[in-house]
């Protein structure tokens, strides 16, 4: 199964996105954009650098663990992996991303953040609403379901 992007929201309201391995294990991360369009931008790099061994800088973290960094053609990096037990997983991981990183498969998972906020708006709005009227939950939502129904 071939990999994909994930597009998703972080705690903070900014962007990110990882890649998957079609195994669904992240192989690579991005950091965080404040606009959706500039984190769209880093997976159009990633799908155009993933390919290319020179855009890998492979590192040692200050644990002794091996890990990669993904550059774009001017240096900045566009994502960075895990922190991996040798330096033959590292390069399996690497290989992962240039196997996978040309995917154009991207799950953008920005809009359910969206409708679950939404959704604890609602159920907010529906508590205040029953404290006022003094009112079952069941009562209040049968009504609302209603209205609903009238609608359409």
């Amino acid at each position: 199964m071939a990999g994909w992007f994930e597009l998703s929201n972080s705690s903070d309201g900014q962007f990110r996105f990882v890649l998957k391995a079609g195994n669904a294990e992240t192989i690579l991360t991005s950091e965080l954009y404040k606009q959706k369009a500039s984190a769209q931008n880093g997976i159009a790099s990633v799908q155009a650098n993933s390919g290319l061994d020179e855009r890998y800088e492979r590192k040692v973290a200050k644990n002794g663990k091996p890990y990669f960094n993904l550059k774009a053609a001017n240096h900045q990096i566009i994502g960075n992996s895990q922190m991996y037990s040798s330096d033959a997983s590292c390069e399996n991981g690497i290989n992962s991303v240039k196997t996978n990183g040309s995917t154009t498969t991207i799950k953008d998972l920005t809009c359910l953040c969206r409708c679950y906020y939404g959704v604890l708006f609602f159920i907010l709005l529906c508590n205040q609403a029953l404290s006022q009227l003094k009112i079952t939950r069941e009562v209040y939502l049968l009504r609302l379901l209603l209205k609903m129904i009238a609608v359409f």
